[in-house]
């Protein structure tokens, strides 16, 4: 059987109160993680979508990079063609 200390007694002794605090871990990347979440958490177990968006939103982000420069390059390859085509049809 344990004694609890009363309030005056831990004002007498000055001990800290103990506060827990609880451990979380931080997504490096929170944007591509609810991309992630968004596009995969529709009829699946919730909590397996955010251990695999945990695990995998960093590489996502670099995928939807690299996607984005690809479709740029082809904008201005579009572009460009089409102007080839303007200089060669008449109005």
């Amino acid at each position: 059987m344990t004694k609890k200390k009363s309030k005056k007694v831990e004002k007498k002794l000055n001990l800290p109160k103990v506060v827990k605090k609880v451990k979380t871990k931080k997504v490096a990347n929170t944007p591509g993680y609810y991309l992630c979440m968004g596009d995969n958490c529709h009829g699946q177990n919730i909590t397996q979508v955010a251990k695999d968006c945990k695990t995998n939103a960093p590489s996502l982000t670099a995928k939807r990079v690299k996607k984005f420069k690809e479709l740029t390059k082809a904008a201005k390859v579009i572009g460009k063609f089409a102007q080839d085509l303007e200089k060669v049809l008449p109005r």
